[in-house]
Order: structure tokens, then sequence, then C-alpha cells
């Protein structure tokens, strides 16, 4: 079972992502706090997928579930709670433990000696659990100061929709919260910056907001550069060490 744990952590990752769309289409936009606690649902299952992940020894799964807890308890009180203190500080600690995460994974593709689909699995978990996480950040900064990203785009209905999430005597919409209906704009946009596709549907405001964006853009980059290399030069060893045995291995005439 442990030797599936990157597929299994991937399999929750991509969950994380189609949540929010599909709960969207299938669920009731009069009944928000289904929607949100769909998403915690999901958010715990990756969570416990990146414990049991990250937990080759016993002192590492300590560790992690040491961090993954407050993230766990934060998201569950989260669902049923609409304050926004709370929404920072369940973003805080899913940085936390999403960055630990990433580290463990990281050191262990870099130890790895062959190009396998576990390898290849956890690479693309670093991936998508690095758009995560800088999705908390940008949800984060979008509650220290509202009004950070602006969204020059956004289609009426979507609107509308935001609209009937927020109180009555909010005339703002905070489309950048990583919570119920509105959890697909952070995510999304994360993803987009990463890739660096750069729609321009979502536009930074603040000059914190755009120089993390800058720093998220590189860093993604710099991770594909980096881990194409690494992959490549692996197989690359592993096929030739493989053809040298076989070539020791025929008769000598």
């Amino acid at each position: 079972m442990h030797r599936f744990r990157f597929m299994i952590l991937l399999a929750t990752l991509i969950l994380v992502i189609f949540v929010g769309p599909v709960t969207d289409l299938a669920l009731p936009r009069r009944y928000p706090v289904l929607t949100q606690v769909a998403l915690a649902a999901v958010l715990v299952s990756m969570l416990c997928a990146a414990v049991f992940a990250v937990s080759d020894d016993r002192k590492k799964a300590w560790f992690a579930v040491s961090l993954a807890l407050p993230a766990v308890l934060l998201q569950a009180f989260d669902s049923v709670i609409d304050h926004e203190g709370l929404l920072a500080a369940t973003s805080v600690a899913d940085i936390l433990f999403l960055s630990y995460v990433i580290v463990v994974v990281v050191r262990h593709l870099f130890a790895e000696t062959e190009v396998t689909s576990n390898v290849i699995c956890a690479a693309i978990c670093v991936y998508l659990l690095h758009g995560i996480a800088w999705a908390d950040v940008y949800s984060l900064i979008d509650i220290a100061e509202n009004g950070s990203f602006s969204f020059s785009l956004l289609d009426k209905e979507a609107a509308s929709s935001a609209m009937a999430e927020s109180q009555a005597d909010a005339p703002e919409i905070k489309f950048m919260r990583l919570r119920g209906r509105t959890a697909i704009y952070p995510v999304y946009f994360s993803f987009v910056t990463m890739t660096t596709l750069g729609y321009g549907d979502i536009i930074p405001r603040t000059s914190l907001a755009r120089a993390l964006i800058s720093l998220q853009a590189v860093t993604g980059q710099l991770y594909l550069a980096v881990l194409i290399a690494r992959l490549v030069a692996l197989h690359i060893v592993h096929s030739t060490s493989g053809e040298n045995e076989n070539t020791n291995k025929l008769p000598s005439t």
C-alpha cells in the first residue's frame, strides 16, 4: 500500500482542483454550505494522503501529523463557520504543512536513482502541491488587503453567484477566498500563473500581490526545468548501465 502513496496523493490533488467547478454545477446554489463542506472534505482527504505520502519513518510521521492536525481541524471549523480570521488561520496552517510536504517529496525525488511510475507521480504531486499552496497564499493576501485582485472579465452569472454567498451588508465581492464556490478562483489563478499562461482575467492590484505572482511564475518554471533535467539524467544513466550489463553478458567469440 505504501508504494502507491504518491498515486493516492495525486488522485486527491486532482479532486481538489475539480471539486469547485463540479459542485458548482451539481449542487444547488442556494445551499452554499454544501459546496463548502464538499470542498473541506476533499481538502482534508488531501491532507491525510499527504501525511501518508511523507511518513517514511516514525519521526517524519509524527512531525507531519503535528502540522496536518491544525490544518484538518481548521478546515473542519471553516466548513461551518464563515469568518475571515478563521479562513486566514486555515490558509496559514495549509501553507506550513504543504511546504513541509513539498520539501520532503523533493528530497525523495533527488534521492531516487531510477525513474519509475512512483517517481513520476511524486514529481507531479510536487507541482500540484505548489499550485495549491500558492492558492492559499493568494487567499491570505486578499484577506489581509481586500481588493488585491481585480476581475476584469468576470461574467455576470459568476458575479451574481458569489454575491449570493456574500453577506448582505458587504457590497464587495470576495472572489479570492479559498472556500465555497469562490475557491475555484485562487486555484485557477495560481495554476494559470505558474504555467505563465496569463489570461488577464484576474489582475493583481497591489505591489505585494505582483511580487508574489512573479515569484510563483519563476519558481514554477525553474522546478519544471530542474525536474525534467533530473528525470532525463536518471533515465540515461539507468539505460546506459542496463546496456553495459547486457554487453558484458554476451558470450565471447
